[in-house]
């Protein structure tokens, strides 16, 4: 697969922005409101990368003929998981200063 591209990203968020909010990508407030969502996309980047992982591995489970296949789709999707879980570290320590 085609690593991310973050200046791709960055363009799409600010589309989206352009389009939820035609002024988003001009204004001084605009910038601040794409600068948040882009941290946001980051923040959660992980989960997207974990969620498939399971995904295809569920899929193993489901279609046992193509296991290979499946296992290869979950393995991508785990190392990159792998890349991007320590922006889940700010939440993590958060979590873990909440006592039960």
């Amino acid at each position: 697969p085609t690593p991310m591209s973050h200046a791709n990203l960055r363009a799409f968020v600010e589309a989206y922005l352009d389009y939820e909010e035609p002024k988003a990508g001009i204004s001084p407030g605009g910038v601040d409101k794409l600068e948040a969502l882009l941290e946001e996309v980051y923040l959660f980047e992980p989960l997207t990368w974990l969620e498939a992982a399971v995904f295809f591995l569920f899929a193993i489970t489901e279609d046992p003929l193509n296991a290979d296949d499946w296992a290869a789709l979950a393995r991508y999707r785990w190392e990159q998981y792998e890349l991007t879980r320590s922006a889940l570290s700010p939440i993590v320590s958060k979590l873990g200063a909440v006592e039960a």
